[in-house]
């Protein structure tokens, strides 16, 4: 039934089984993004891009950035800084458990429409996800603790990825293609897996981090259930459950 889904499965392949949802979906993460920010500047969003932020300071009347532009002051913050996050927490004496792991992704152009995979397909072994785009394969997947990000490290994880990908659908690439894009990508992430979402403990400092390797998957629903605490209105989701103390 799967290669009945999947007809570009390579014939070598031995699968213990196999899990169709047909109602999942595959998203483009860069254009929800571009659509999401043209939107919110429809409602007034001001968005400031090559400014750095270097520091946060309280004083009990509000909140002060320090950026590469200078200084600017807020009622209140989120900082959603992903792996920067807990450099830009030690200042103010909040320790965030987590820890930055790294994954990678390739980009590849798919040289035979009929063996290219269909859909999206999670490689459970090997921890990886074949999504098609378009005219393109994207294999993602790896999560690295405490490597440096040199070429060598990006030449094999690129061997690496493009491996599954061949042992998987053979004849959707060809084996003397050059890859378009390779991306290595940071995710903060807490022991427990799930994100710290609330307050920090410091007043008008609130956070939305570490989401680990579900960014994208949980910004919208985080996104609301942080905006619900900042309005002082009854979260519909557990608090508790994502708050830093939770570590304490």
């Amino acid at each position: 039934e799967a290669r009945a889904l999947e007809p570009g499965l390579a014939t070598e392949i031995r699968m213990e089984g196999a899990i169709h949802l047909p109602e999942a979906w595959a998203g483009n993460g860069r254009l929800f993004s571009q659509g999401l920010l043209q939107a919110l500047q429809e409602h007034g969003l001001q968005l400031h891009t090559q400014r750095a932020v270097t520091s946060i300071q309280t004083d009990g009347q509000g909140v002060r950035l320090q950026t590469s532009s200078g200084e600017h002051a807020f009622d209140a913050v989120v900082l959603c800084a992903g792996e920067h996050t807990q450099r830009l927490l030690q200042p103010l004496r909040i320790s965030m458990p987590a820890a930055t792991l790294h994954g990678y992704s390739a980009s590849i152009q798919i040289a035979e429409q009929s063996l290219a995979p269909r859909g999206s397909v999670i490689d459970l072994e090997n921890g990886m996800v074949l999504t098609r785009q378009g005219t393109r394969l994207r294999i993602s997947g790896g999560m690295e603790l405490g490597y440096p990000d040199t070429p060598e490290r990006i030449e094999e994880a690129r061997h690496q990825l493009v491996s599954v990908l061949l042992e998987w659908f053979p004849g959707s690439v060809q084996r003397s293609q050059s890859v378009l894009q390779t991306w290595r990508g940071a995710r903060l992430t807490t022991p427990d897996g799930l994100p710290i979402l609330g307050a920090s403990g410091i007043p008008g400092v609130w956070l939305n981090a570490a989401h680990g390797g579900y960014g994208w998957g949980l910004g919208m629903g985080c996104a609301h259930h942080l905006r619900q605490l900042v309005m002082g209105e009854a979260p519909t989701v557990d608090a508790a459950a994502f708050a830093l103390g939770r570590f304490d």
